[in-house]
């Protein structure tokens, strides 16, 4: 999905549109709401239902694959490192409109997940105390825990016609489990201890804690 695209469009239909701040009246007058989500965790369908102008109940589902590689050089040789990700998500949410006349919104739930990152490729694993160790096949994960909460606010806006969207952001509790595996067998157990403790420190540049999404679909 291009998602600059939907953005784009959302925005031009909701200036000519009305009822710009989705007022308490829009929501009980089109309670369920059929969207599609997209953010950087995934992109799925999201149900909900207002029961009434203050209180949503809803589930999103999410997925995301991505792969990626790169070429590094050591002396006269090239060696590919290979990295992956797979996010399935779902979220069980209650979204709680602040204010009667506007679309903004706080929302609590739980979460049910499968996240995995997985880079493979040559390294040097240790540090200066352990000393280091070359590895031509060295595989790094990071894995989320199963289950998480969410919270997160947002913003809706419904049309006269039940035509709707929005954007907002989710963040999730829980850090991901970092694991270093040395393919090779040549590292020791110190040497790979000290490089999960390495990929910890930088494992923010790998691992999401948070869902910034658009949203757009139709209430009805």
């Amino acid at each position: 999905m291009n998602t600059t695209r939907v953005f784009t469009t959302f925005l031009f239909l909701m200036v000519c549109g009305s009822h710009l701040f989705a007022d308490g009246k829009t929501r009980e007058q089109f309670p369920l709401q059929l969207q599609i989500l997209s953010g950087n965790v995934g992109v799925g369908p999201s149900v909900g239902y207002n029961i009434n102008k203050i209180v949503m109940i809803g589930v999103d589902a999410l997925s995301k694959s991505e792969t990626a590689e790169e070429s590094t050089y050591y002396g006269s040789t090239t060696n590919q490192a290979t990295g992956t990700a797979s996010y399935d998500t779902t979220i069980i949410y209650s979204r709680f409109s602040v204010w009667d006349d506007s679309g903004f919104y706080l929302q609590l739930g739980a979460t049910s997940r499968d996240w995995l990152v997985e880079v493979t490729g040559p390294t040097y694993i240790g540090s200066y105390t352990t000393g280091y160790t070359y590895s031509s096949s060295t595989t790094v994960t990071f894995e989320w825990p199963k289950t998480a909460t969410m919270a997160g606010l947002g913003w809706n806006w419904i049309g006269d016609s039940g035509f709707s969207g929005g954007f907002g952001l989710q963040s999730f509790s829980g850090e991901p489990e970092t694991k270093v595996t040395d393919n090779t067998g040549s590292a020791t157990a110190a040497q790979i201890e000290a490089e999960e403790e390495y990929w910890k420190t930088v494992a923010d540049l790998y691992a999401p804690s948070s869902n910034i999404y658009i949203n757009i679909g139709w209430n009805f």
